[in-house]
């Protein structure tokens, strides 16, 4: 009777560690399967706040860039340091509003813009950069690639893939100039009837 029960105690035994190989053995292949799905999306995640780190310190740096080239055309101000040289903004000529003269700035502000873009940024890559200015409006366009390990997970990110495109325009209104260029011509059409003619006439156009 004693032999009977230690075998069928061995048998029982037996059996519950073979239950307990499957069950360990079922969450190895789990794991199995999902570990890869669970690093693709801490990655997803971890690429999504690059991307989005990006696009946001572009527009940061494209909207800093604008202020300080306006303020370039408008007042002749340093692009890194904001001071104005009145020196040479009281020497521009009167006419200086009317002449295509800012090849010079338009590269100064892409190179301020290019140095800022050097920095701080995790995954995107600059193209190209596209920058219009005149005396009455500036505006910025930026290309980029975001850099993205796995294509699986590229179409996440935005509608148009990878590729990234931010343009922003502001207007620049220099009422002071205008004023000042009005008033000499102003004054000389007293004695130059053209030019009195053409003052009235954009007097006209201005009142329409």
């Amino acid at each position: 009777m004693k032999g009977g029960f230690n075998q069928g105690y061995q048998a029982q035994d037996s059996n519950t560690s073979r239950v307990s190989y499957y069950v360990s053995g079922s969450y190895t292949v789990e794991m199995a399967l999902l570990f890869p799905v669970i690093i693709f999306i801490i990655v997803g995640l971890i690429y999504l706040g690059f991307y989005m780190h990006d696009q946001d310190r572009v527009e940061a740096v494209m909207n800093d860039t604008l202020l300080k080239g306006r303020n370039l055309i408008q007042r002749e101000a340093d692009m890194n340091t904001g001071f104005i040289d009145y020196e040479a903004y009281y020497n521009r000529g009167i006419l200086y509003s009317l002449q295509d003269n800012l090849q010079s700035k338009e590269q100064e502000i892409y190179n301020y813009l290019e140095e800022q873009l050097k920095s701080r940024l995790f995954i995107a890559d600059i193209t190209s950069i596209d920058i219009d200015a005149s005396h009455t409006n500036l505006s910025i366009e930026i290309k980029g690639e975001m850099i993205l390990p796995f294509p699986g997970i590229r179409p996440l990110f935005s509608k148009r893939g990878t590729a990234v495109t931010v343009t922003q325009q502001t207007s620049i209104q220099n009422s002071a100039e205008f004023i000042r260029i009005f008033s000499i011509f102003s004054g000389v059409a007293d004695k130059m009837p053209v030019i009195d003619e053409t003052l009235k006439k954009l007097q006209q156009i201005l009142n329409k």
